[in-house]
């Protein structure tokens, strides 16, 4: 695996040469660490590799200062980007990852990264050297993407999991071969207990680099490793917390490569810079010369407005501006700026009718517009667990802040990437509003409304809004707004106001209105109750329908506004209409409403619904009750009303109308004497008594 013989000198003590500058020991067989101040042997094969001093970090290790640590003689970091949950297997972003790559990058060390793993699959571990690689992209990462493969406890997944040696050799192997495929160089990490013990160690090392942790005065490993973790006690200036990981990296020059840099990245125009909401372009980048090493990296300044993904695709989730930005890892950079609109297409056309059609007038029939949000969007959300806010929605963007459980944010935005829902929301951390995506499966719902859009963002025009029949409001989004929506509406005969009952009788209930010689017809509707389920009851044809003018039609479809004269020529005989309903029943009360209609094209166009009146079809003046049990009379027709008389089973009284209470009970109202002799009307159940 090396690549460069060892030079014995025989019976000379090997030279220890420290360079202060760089972190590096030549020819050693034997350190001791300046920050552990330890010794450590080395193994005799890596003897003619030079000795280099490098760390590893996380969050953990709080704010680095990367000056100072490059300063204290370290060459190279190793920066952990993600890990994979020990519980739900979830993989997260490191939050201080995107603050450690760019600070110890500026300050001039070689960048390596790692991934805590817990895959148990080779499809987790293929996805989890996904995730690494696109954290890698635009960065100059010169150093081994590194799989941390180690159980870290027996609760943990991959400790649950009770995988074979070949299980586990095969998963790292998975992960590693996919870093190689995209041009990386992989490497694993894990301990002398995992090396030794529970994978094939051989084969790993004969295609891959190795990365020991061994926390004694040497590694007693007999395998090939290139690096050697040999603390986590050290003691660097500029280290944000009290301790570090250290490391040996036997340096044997196979990690040197020719890089062919990036000299200039453009972006191709677009068409247009302005996208809707939700809509999705895709950017096209050019990076010369094409045989370049570099990476590159998409970001967007507005990460609300629109995100980019590794791919260059845009998409719009709020209205507003962002530049999108292209960087590749030495430094050069393309910039292009997106404004994302409003789209009508998010919206509902709502008008202001509650009927089903608008009444004729003679005139232009103008619906009140709303545009509304086709769903409820949310406003507020809650965590239900610590979960992190990204740059976009999808887990392998950076993490801005880590949101605790029990927390309260507002939400101005939701999609769906992948079938996975995402908010965007904004949280404030040490007086500090940020704004990014979060996976919604870790929240729930306080609050949400639907939203209405200003009317200065559109206007209506109006279609076939005179005449009986469809009429249509075409809704054109204006200014920062696009997009078109259509909504249909119904013109109506005339709404009859005037319906009331013109006579009461024990065989019939009779009822008449003003008609509409433009109508059809009409059709009476009856419910036992005022709010209750009204059913048809009559359907009668009008004898004094007259033909609307054809002359008159055709101006309205040259877009002329009719005479309303003619209108009135044709419709203004309102002669009354009388309908008889005789499917009654003695004593009863009925309620009734009336609608007009006109066939078109063999469908009816209906009136809005009448007034509603009352009828009674009268008791006979010998109609009788007689009281099946005892029962007591009451005030109102309600049970819980004051009970008047206790009248017994047997007792006849004279019977004067039915009614219902609000649950739908029948009650018979009667004519009873009272105790001192006088005749009083009071109510029992229909239910307790015979009519006769």
């Amino acid at each position: 695996m090396k690549k460069f013989t060892a030079i014995v000198l025989s019976g000379i003590l090997a030279i220890t040469a420290f360079a202060a500058n760089t972190g590096s020991i030549y020819a050693a067989d034997q350190t001791k660490s300046r920050y552990t101040g330890k010794t450590y042997i080395h193994k005799d094969s890596l003897d003619a590799d030079s000795i280099v001093h490098g760390i590893d970090v996380s969050k953990w290790n709080g704010d680095i200062d990367w000056n100072k640590i490059k300063a204290d003689g370290i060459e190279y970091v190793f920066i952990r980007c993600g890990h994979r949950k020990c519980d739900t297997g979830v993989i997260e972003s490191d939050i201080k990852y995107k603050q450690n790559v760019e600070g110890a990058t500026k300050a001039g060390l070689k960048v390596g990264l790692y991934i805590f793993s817990q895959a148990i699959t080779e499809k987790e571990a293929i996805n989890e050297a996904k995730y690494m690689i696109n954290m890698a992209k635009g960065y100059d990462i010169t150093m081994p993407l590194v799989m941390d493969f180690e159980y870290n406890g027996d609760g943990c997944r991959l400790a649950k999991a009770h995988l074979s040696n070949k299980k586990r050799t095969n998963i790292c192997d998975a992960f590693l071969s996919y870093v190689d495929e995209q041009g990386y160089v992989p490497m694993l990490y894990a301990n002398y207990s995992m090396l030794t013990d529970d994978l094939d160690n051989a084969s790993l090392s004969n295609k891959y680099k190795i990365w020991i942790a061994r926390y004694n005065k040497e590694t007693e490993y007999s395998g090939d490793y290139d690096f050697w973790q040999y603390s986590s006690e050290g003691k660097v200036k500029g280290n944000g917390s009290s301790a570090m990981d250290m490391n040996f990296w036997y340096n044997d020059g196979s990690l040197e490569e020719k890089k062919v840099k990036a000299e200039s990245v453009s972006i191709k125009e677009l068409e247009s810079n302005e996208i809707a909401i939700g809509e999705t372009i895709k950017l096209n980048a050019t990076i010369l010369p094409t045989n370049t090493t570099e990476t590159y990296r998409w970001t967007s300044s507005n990460p609300e407005v629109a995100y980019v993904s590794s791919d260059g695709k845009v998409r719009g989730v709020t209205t507003g501006s962002t530049t999108i930005k292209i960087t590749t890892s030495n430094g050069l950079s393309a910039k292009i700026d997106i404004k994302v609109k409003n789209n009508l297409n998010r919206y509902k056309v709502i008008l202001d009718s509650k009927n089903k059609s608008y009444a004729y007038t003679g005139g232009e029939i103008k619906p009140r517009v709303t545009v509304r949000t086709k769903y409820n969007q949310i406003k507020s959300v809650k965590t239900k667990e610590n979960v992190y806010l990204r740059t976009g929605p999808d887990s392998t963007f950076i993490s801005l802040a880590c949101v605790p459980k029990g927390t309260k944010v507002n939400c101005i935005g939701s999609l769906k990437v992948n079938n996975k829902k995402w908010y965007v929301v904004k949280y404030k951390e040490d007086g500090e509003v940020l704004t990014g995506y979060t996976c919604a499966d870790y929240y729930s719902v306080l609050t949400k409304q639907f939203d209405t859009l200003a009317d200065n963002n559109y206007s209506c025009t109006y279609v076939d809004n005179i005449e009986i029949g469809k009429g249509t409001v075409e809704v054109n989004a204006v200014g920062s707004c696009g997009g078109k929506l259509t909504k249909e509406f119904t013109i109506g005969p005339k709404e009859i106001n005037d319906l009331k009952v013109s006579k009461n009788t024990t065989k019939y209930i009779k009822l008449k209105f003003k008609g509409d010689d433009r109508a059809d017809g009409y059709k009476l509707y009856r419910a036992n109750k005022k709010n209750g389920k009204y059913k048809l009851v009559k359907n009668v044809k009008n004898a004094n329908k007259k033909v609307v003018n054809t002359a008159t039609k055709q101006q309205n479809v040259n877009g002329n506004t009719p005479n309303a004269n003619e209108y009135k020529a044709a419709g203004s005989v309102n002669k009354n209409v009388v309908i008889k309903d005789t499917k009654v029943k003695n004593g009863y009360n009925y309620y009734y409403k009336v609608i007009s209609y006109v066939n078109i094209d063999g469908s009816n166009i209906t009136s809005p619904y009448s007034n509603v009146t009352k009828g009674t079809c009268k008791f006979k003046k010998s109609s009788r009750v007689k009281l099946k049990c005892n029962s007591y009379i009451r005030k109102r027709a309600n049970a819980n009303s004051k009970a008047v008389k206790l009248a017994y089973k047997k007792s006849t009284y004279r019977a004067l109308e039915i009614v219902y209470d609000n649950k739908g009970k029948a009650w018979v109202k009667i004519k009873y004497k009272n105790a001192r002799g006088k005749y009083r009307k009071g109510y029992v159940l229909k239910s307790l008594v015979k009519l006769k």
